[in-house]
């Protein structure tokens, strides 16, 4: 047995052993800064590790319900959509001036007349405008330094200091703008000249309605007349309108192709007179946009009307949708004749 005595000024005599023996409790660098830092560094990236997946859970979680609302509005907005065109008959009916029908009711109008008048006088207008901008600039620039120049009259004939000029003259015009410019007030020329072209607008439409309800009105006659030979000729073959072109070569008869094209061309011509008479009732009940005369304002009633009123002493329902659907319903309702234009006055009591 070995006794080893304790002396305070005499070095251990065998410092591995004491290492090892501190090394089996506690790193000696256990309670050092860098330690605590290196720990504190490892505890905070262990908590910012979970705090960034439970970020990450919630945000996908989150994107996930915000995918489903969106997904659900969207899904609103088409049901919605469908439900306004099938109220208007249909995508494939549009407010427009649209083929040979809307083409004639065009030239009846001349619109494009009157939005050249108007487009003459704002011409007139801007042209005024620089004109008026620099004489008012100039005699308001005159007046200005009249006033400047008094005032040095003054001050010199009383022997008192001339008072600046030159200065408050540049800084008023550097920095003030006269009372009144002429482009103010052709803000307000031009927006009273759209409004009155827009109602110039609405006011040729309604004062050719008798001429454009004749010349739609022999157009609508020659198409249903067109349609109901087609349909005939195609149910003496055994066929209906909604055969489709296999059966048709099937049947390998002229007769029958030239009433299937003759019923397909109906539906094409039928979507056109359609179209041209919802633009018609629209720029009946509602008119033209008086900030944008070449457009009409928004008509959602009377594109409605318009279509379930095609036919006189008959309504077309809104599952009728399209031209094609229309025309099967005039085939299995007793074949009304179409409704005029004049039938769209109802749309201005309507509103």
């Amino acid at each position: 047995m070995t006794i080893t005595r304790f002396d305070p000024s005499t070095p251990p005599t065998n410092p591995d052993d004491i290492a090892q023996e501190i090394g089996e409790d506690e790193s000696p660098d256990v309670l050092s800064s860098d330690a605590v830092k290196a720990g504190n560094r490892a505890a905070m990236t262990d908590a910012a590790e979970r705090e960034a997946r439970l970020i990450v859970g919630t945000t996908q979680a989150g994107a996930r319900e915000r995918d489903f609302r969106l997904s659900e509005d969207r899904a609103t907005a088409e049901r919605a959509r469908a439900q306004i065109d099938a109220q208007r008959g249909g995508p494939t009916i549009s407010t427009a001036l649209r083929g040979e029908a809307g083409e004639a009711v065009s030239e009846l109008l001349r619109l494009d007349d009157i939005a050249r008048q108007a487009s003459a006088i704002e011409h007139r207008v801007n042209a005024e405008v620089g004109e008026l901008e620099a004489a008012k600039a100039k005699a308001a620039e005159d007046a200005l330094l009249d006033g400047f120049l008094s005032e040095g009259w003054d001050a010199s004939a009383s022997k008192r200091a001339v008072p600046p000029i030159l200065t408050p003259f540049m800084a008023h015009n550097e920095h003030q703008r006269p009372v009144g410019r002429p482009e103010g007030f052709a803000v307000d020329v031009r927006t009273r000249l759209r409004r009155q072209h827009a109602e110039r607008n609405a006011e040729r439409v309604r004062n050719n309605l008798e001429s454009i309800e004749k010349l739609l009105s022999s157009r609508t006659l020659s198409i249903l007349d067109s349609a109901g030979t087609a349909a005939d000729a195609l149910e003496a073959a055994g066929l209906s309108v909604d055969a489709s072109a296999e059966d048709i070569i099937e049947q390998d008869d002229p007769a029958v192709s030239a009433a299937w094209r003759a019923w397909r061309e109906a539906v094409v011509r039928w979507t056109e007179v359609q179209s041209t008479r919802r633009w018609l009732a629209v720029a009946l009940s509602n008119g033209f946009d008086p900030k944008r005369p070449l457009e009409l304002l928004n008509g959602t009633d009377a594109e409605r009307i318009s279509w379930e009123r095609q036919f006189v002493g008959a309504e077309v329902g809104v599952r009728v949708e399209g031209s094609h659907m229309a025309l099967v319903w005039w085939l299995a309702h007793g074949r009304p004749p179409a409704a005029g234009v004049a039938a769209l006055d109802e749309v201005e009591a309507a509103q």
